[in-house]
């Protein structure tokens, strides 16, 4: 039997805001069990947190650990969860949908430029 397929998206975490010492990020994506770091990242002058995960192209609940409180990310989407907390919310079905597309544009437009599109066309008309 063959195994099911399911997209992923790479997806960057974010934090621009004032930090001490440190910042992490969890999330609904691994039931809320891990904490990963954000590094440190200097951009125009000015300090950024980040971390790149692969991720299921679903949707997901995170949440930002900011020297060792829990908070989000006024600038991104929010929810609230069953329990009433507030979390930002990652639409990864729309992020594949929105990649896919931006791929497809590109690949029509490099397409286009060319005449004809295809080079094995070519080769059989000869």
């Amino acid at each position: 039997m063959t195994a099911a397929f399911e997209p992923y998206i790479d997806y960057t975490f974010e934090w621009r805001q004032p930090v001490k010492h440190s910042v992490f990020v969890s999330g609904s994506y691994d039931s809320w069990v891990t904490r990963t770091p954000l590094s440190r990242v200097e951009r125009d002058g000015a300090s950024v947190f980040e971390v790149r995960k692969r991720l299921p192209a679903r949707d997901f609940q995170y949440k930002f650990i900011v020297d060792d409180t829990w908070l989000v990310d006024d600038t991104k989407p929010l929810a609230t969860d069953a329990d009433g907390n507030q979390n930002n919310v990652l639409y990864g079905g729309f992020i594949l949908g929105a990649t896919v597309a931006r791929e497809l544009h590109r690949r029509i437009f490099v397409c286009a430029e060319r005449a004809p599109c295809n080079d094995a066309t070519n080769e059989e008309t000869k």
